[in-house]
C-alpha cells in the first residue's frame, strides 16, 4: 500500500535539521500500536539471519529553502511524506492515529495530518519506469588487506547494484510471504538506471549513507513489480529510503 500523508505545522514555516529521517522513523512508530511498534522496532519480519521491517518513507515533498550556515531546511506550507508497506497493521495504524487526531512531531516541530491518501499500486506488465522519492541504497560490507571492514556502496552503473537490490526484495518477499517454492534463483526481476540519476548523501544518526534517485527501469514478474511499489527498493527502506512510484 502507498500512503500519501499532507502535513501541516503550527506555523507557517517548518524548520528542520537538514538530516531529519531518523526523526521521521520515530514519529511513524509513534503512530502504532504500542506493542506492535515494539515487535517491528526490536525484531521485524525474519528471513534466515536478516530481519526486515518492510516499510519504507520518503524524504518531505514541498517547497523548501536550505539554511547550509544552520544545518537546516524550512519547508513552506504543507508538506506530503510518502509511505510504502504491505503490512496492514502499519497501513492502519497510521491511518486510525490520524483519524484520532494525533499529532506527528518530527524534533521539535510539531505538526498534524491534513489527509492521507491510500493508493494500492497494480503492475501488468513486465517492464515499468519508475521515479524514486528517497535514494536507492545498495552496499556490501567489505574487507581490506588489513582485515578491517568498510562499507562500499555500490552506484547504479555497476554491476552488484542491481543484483543486491533484486537480492534484498527477493528476501523482503520471503520475510512477508514465506514462499518455499522459490530459490532466489529464479527471482524474476531486475533494475536498470535510465536518467537524472543523482548520488545522495544522508546523514542517520552520525552515519554516513550514500544512495541514488532518479528513474529506473524495472524488469521481471509483474508481481513482484507490484511489490517493489508497495514496499520500497533496495536497503534501509525503514531509515527512509528506497520510495518509489511508477511514471
Amino acid at each position: 500500500m502507498k500512503l500519501t500523508i499532507t502535513l501541516e505545522g503550527e506555523t507557517k514555516g517548518i524548520v528542520l535539521p537538514i538530516h531529519h529521517n531518523h526523526f521521521i522513523q520515530a514519529a511513524l512508530y509513534q503512530l502504532l500500536d504500542p506493542i506492535y511498534a515494539s515487535f517491528l522496532h526490536e525484531q521485524g519480519y525474519a528471513y534466515e539471519k536478516r530481519q526486515f521491517r518492510l516499510f519504507s518513507f520518503s524524504r518531505l515533498l514541498g517547497k523548501f529553502s536550505l539554511q547550509p550556515r544552520e544545518s537546516a531546511i524550512t519547508f513552506i506550507g504543507p508538506i506530503k511524506l510518502v509511505v510504502l508497506t504491505p503490512l496492514k497493521p502499519i497501513s492502519q495504524g497510521i491511518v486510525n492515529s490520524f483519524i484520532m487526531g494525533k499529532e506527528f512531531r518530527i524534533g521539535s516541530q510539531q505538526l498534524f495530518s491534513t489527509g492521507v491518501q491510500l493508493d494500492y499500486p497494480a503492475v501488468s506488465s513486465r517492464k515499468i519506469r519508475i521515479r524514486s522519492l528517497s535514494p536507492i541504497v545498495s552496499y556490501s560490507t567489505l574487507e581490506r588487506h588489513d582485515g578491517s571492514k568498510f562499507t562500499y556502496y555500490f552506484e547504479p552503473s555497476e554491476r552488484d547494484f542491481s543484483r543486491l537490490v533484486a537480492g534484498n526484495l527477493y528476501r523482503k518477499w520471503q520475510a512477508w510471504k514465506r514462499d518455499a517454492d522459490l530459490a532466489e534463483v529464479n527471482f524474476d526481476f531486475s533494475i536498470k538506471p535510465l536518467h537524472s540519476i543523482k548520488r545522495r548523501i544522508i546523514m542517520y544518526k552520525g552515519i554516513v549513507i550514500k544512495g541514488y534517485s532518479g528513474h529506473y527501469l524495472l524488469e521481471g514478474e509483474p508481481r513482484y513489480l507490484e511489490f517493489a511499489l508497495n514496499v520500497g527498493l533496495g536497503a534501509k527502506g525503514s531509515q527512509g529510503l528506497g520510495v518509489v512510484e511508477k511514471v
